[in-house]
């Protein structure tokens, strides 16, 4: 296991230079909460680790939300409680004239909605 900055994890995915991606790195703290919290569908159970998800989501800034992250990474390596290993598959369908699209970067309009475009040339 190798923490990584999310920028490097996105570098390395695009080259293939990885055996597998921890997606919780790029969730937000709901999804921590959901996997791993007091309901955990897991049946994961670990008291510091329901303390810091509950400080996660009142963090004042990133230094403070990355150091929580980083002290439930190192429990996680110790009690490994899941790896998930499984693709995220979205279907999205577009008209042709919505530009901006790519995939898998920037599949989802909603996610780059802000850099889509409308092409209004009469299609050919």
């Amino acid at each position: 296991v190798e923490p990584l900055d999310g920028g490097v994890i996105g570098m390395r995915v695009s080259a293939g230079q990885f055996d597998a991606v921890p997606t919780l790195t790029a969730w937000g703290p709901q999804y921590w909460q959901r996997w791993f919290g007091e309901k955990s569908p897991l049946g994961y159970r670990n008291p510091t680790v329901l303390r810091l998800l509950e400080r996660l989501p009142l963090a004042m800034d990133a230094d403070e939300e990355a150091r929580i992250r980083r002290e439930i990474t190192e429990i996680f390596r110790v009690d490994v409680p899941a790896t998930f290993l499984f693709p995220r598959v979205d279907t999205v369908i577009a008209h042709q004239r919505v530009r901006g699209l790519s995939s898998p970067w920037r599949a989802n309009p909603l996610a780059v909605i802000g850099d889509l475009w409308l092409d209004n040339r009469s299609p050919t």
